[in-house]
C-alpha cells in the first residue's frame, strides 16, 4: 500500500508492550474517528444530515466493513443520481477506495497479537559479540488468521508503535479528506 510504513519484520519492535498496546489502541480510536465521518456522510447522502439515527443506520445491519462500504457507495450514488456532479461523485468512489485500502492495515492492527521475542543486541562497546538478548515487542498476525491478513505474495508483518502510530496517521489523514468532502456536500445538499 503506497505511503504507508513497510512491514519490515526485522526493524519493527518496542522494549515495552505497553507501547505496542497504547499505539494498537490509538490506531483502533483514530480508524473509529474515520468511520464516524463515514457514518456522517451518510447522512447527508440520504438526505437527514447528522441525525443521530440515521448515523447509527449507517452500521446497523453493516457489521462487515465492505456491506458498510457498499451501503456508502449506494446513498452516493442516489444522492448524486437527484444532484448531479462527475468531480464530486469520482472524489466520493477515491474516498471509497482509499478506505477499503486503509482498512486491510486496521485489520491487520486490530487483529493481530502483539507478541514477544528475545531480540540480540549488538551494541556492545566492542563490536564483537552479541549482546545479552532483550525482550521486544510487535504486532504480528496470529497463525489462525495469517491467510486472512497477508496476502500470498507478500511476507508476514510486524508492526511496533511506531509503524502503527504511521498508520494511524493515515487514518487521521483520511477523515480529515473525508470531513473536508463532506463539507462541500453539505454545503450543496
Amino acid at each position: 500500500m503506497p505511503d504507508a510504513p513497510d512491514d519490515t519484520p526485522e526493524l519493527a519492535f518496542d522494549l515495552d508492550v505497553r507501547e505496542t498496546h497504547a499505539a494498537v489502541g490509538y490506531a483502533v480510536s483514530r480508524w473509529e474517528g474515520l468511520e464516524f465521518r463515514l457514518s456522517q456522510l451518510y447522512s447527508i447522502f440520504v438526505g437527514r444530515p447528522m441525525v443521530a439515527k440515521t448515523m447509527m443506520e449507517y452500521g446497523r445491519e453493516n457489521h462487515v466493513f465492505s456491506r458498510r462500504m457498499r451501503r456508502l457507495e449506494v446513498a452516493g450514488s442516489a444522492y448524486f443520481s437527484k444532484c448531479p456532479n462527475q468531480d464530486r461523485e469520482r472524489r466520493l468512489n477515491e474516498l471509497i477506495l482509499r478506505t477499503t485500502i486503509l482498512a486491510e492495515r486496521r485489520n491487520r492492527i486490530a487483529h493481530g497479537i502483539a507478541q514477544g521475542a528475545p531480540t540480540f543486541c549488538r551494541l556492545n562497546r566492542e563490536m564483537k559479540i552479541f549482546g545479552s538478548p532483550v525482550s521486544t515487542y510487535r504486532v504480528v498476525p496470529p497463525f489462525y488468521a495469517i491467510e486472512r491478513l497477508v496476502d500470498d505474495d507478500e511476507a508476514p508483518f510486524a508492526y511496533g508503535s511506531r509503524e502503527i502510530r504511521a498508520i494511524a496517521s493515515l487514518f487521521a489523514e483520511h477523515s480529515e479528506a473525508v470531513r473536508i468532502f463532506m463539507l462541500t456536500i453539505h454545503a450543496f445538499a
